[in-house]
């Protein structure tokens, strides 16, 4: 016996025979129809998802591209192909990923590729099998052996960047970095 629905259900019950497909002119085609799969969760409960994302998460999925902005996002995940800007608490570009255009983020994972500018106030940590090539300000930096990161380095001291009147980024020339680290 199985509950199913809140009805006990009688598993031992003889199946109804197998139904068979009949070739026209009512000859017997010898095609026997797979039993209907049974629902791996009870039938008054809502189906799971193939890949769950929770609130304000973002998935872009390898062999996918995408093209604009993400204004303001929770967790963004990327294992395809993305070209523009990134808002985000928490930004992971996975090894397959790759993100040409900007991010904003409390804190970025890079085992992909990120070329542009990005602005992170927490961590960035480059995996072995990542490179960061542009300008990246970081509030700490991490970098796996294997891991490159090309362009201009900016430490953060604080909260953000710090501007001049103009609202250009200053960074005292002590806290820049060029080249590959």
């Amino acid at each position: 016996m199985s509950l199913l629905a809140n009805k006990e259900v009688d598993d031992s019950a003889e199946p109804a025979e197998t139904p068979r497909l009949e070739a026209k002119d009512g000859v017997n085609a010898d095609f026997v129809l797979p039993p209907r799969p049974k629902p791996t969760f009870a039938l008054n409960e809502k189906a799971p998802a193939l890949f769950p994302v929770g609130i304000g998460e973002l998935q872009v999925g390898e062999g996918v591209s995408f093209s604009g902005k993400v204004i303001a996002a929770d967790k963004v995940l990327i294992g395809g192909f993305a070209d523009g800007e990134i808002d985000a608490r928490f930004v992971e570009i996975l090894p397959t990923g790759s993100l040409n255009g900007g991010v904003k983020a409390e804190h970025l994972i890079v085992a992909g590729t990120l070329t542009g500018e990005a602005d992170v106030i927490g961590d960035l940590f480059v995996k072995s099998t990542g490179t960061v090539d542009g300008k990246i300000a970081y509030g700490r930096l991490s970098v796996e052996e294997g891991g490159n990161v090309l362009g201009v380095l900016e430490k953060i001291k604080g909260e953000g960047r710090h501007t001049n009147q103009d609202n250009e980024s200053v960074v005292p020339e002590n806290n820049r970095q060029d080249g590959k680290i």
